[in-house]
């Protein structure tokens, strides 16, 4: 008989749908991430760390580079993570080091 007329029972299924998915995740998983690619508004979340919410209040504002194709909400990564780090602050020190070279 060959693998085609043979029935696969429920537990055999699930097995090869689970290796189908590991094999498919770990190949995701070694991409190259585009810094110029296009993500959608959950990936901004979680590339910087805030709730879905807040990145939608602060698109609502414009307070943060975003680009809105119709009704969907699309961020640039790159653009995202130069967003992230022109809001920086300065450390203790970095302020200490300013303040005794602007003397």
């Amino acid at each position: 008989m060959s693998n085609i007329d043979r029935k696969i029972q429920p537990e055999e299924l699930r097995l090869l749908i689970r290796e189908e998915l590991d094999r498919i995740l770990e190949h995701i998983a070694h991409q190259p991430v585009s810094e110029d690619e296009y993500i959608d508004l959950s990936e901004a979340a979680r590339l910087t760390g805030f709730a879905e919410t807040t990145i939608y209040g602060l698109t609502s504002k414009r307070e943060i580079p975003h680009y809105k194709p119709g009704k969907k909400l699309r961020f640039k990564r790159s653009e995202l993570i130069e967003w992230l780090e022109s809001h920086r602050q300065m450390t203790r020190e970095e302020l200490i080091s300013n303040y005794k070279h602007q003397k």
